[in-house]
């Protein structure tokens, strides 16, 4: 039996590979896109973004690997027309992630408080 987090379904975890973070896949009804993975930094904003009902659908990203040298973490939040992008960095790879919302303070405040935990 697979755990819920939420709304959230954790499929499996997937090794470290090329990028050096673990992914994970995820099934919700608000998570959309081709695919499914994630970045290890991504996971808690995911989750917590996933939890809100103002948030109508989550897209997923490609995930980039990054040549540049290793930085802990760190996230940039934009407004856009329908909602906030987020843009995650890891130690190796970045991910950008669209939050589909009608309701952006509240989003935004809650996505830092996971990001910073």
């Amino acid at each position: 039996m697979l755990p819920f987090f939420g709304r959230v379904l954790l499929a499996c975890c997937v090794g470290s590979g090329i990028l050096g973070n673990v992914k994970c896949l995820l099934y919700s009804k608000k998570i959309s896109g081709a695919h499914t993975s994630r970045i290890k930094v991504a996971e808690s904003i995911i989750e917590s973004a996933s939890k809100l009902d103002c948030v109508s659908k989550i897209v997923l990203g490609v995930i980039k690997q990054v040549k540049s040298p290793p930085v802990h973490k760190s996230m940039k939040v934009l407004e856009i027309p329908a909602g906030i992008r987020v843009k995650v960095r890891g130690p190796k790879s970045v991910q950008e992630l669209f939050i589909y919302t009608n309701d952006r303070p509240l989003v935004t405040d809650t996505i830092l408080r996971a990001f910073q935990e």
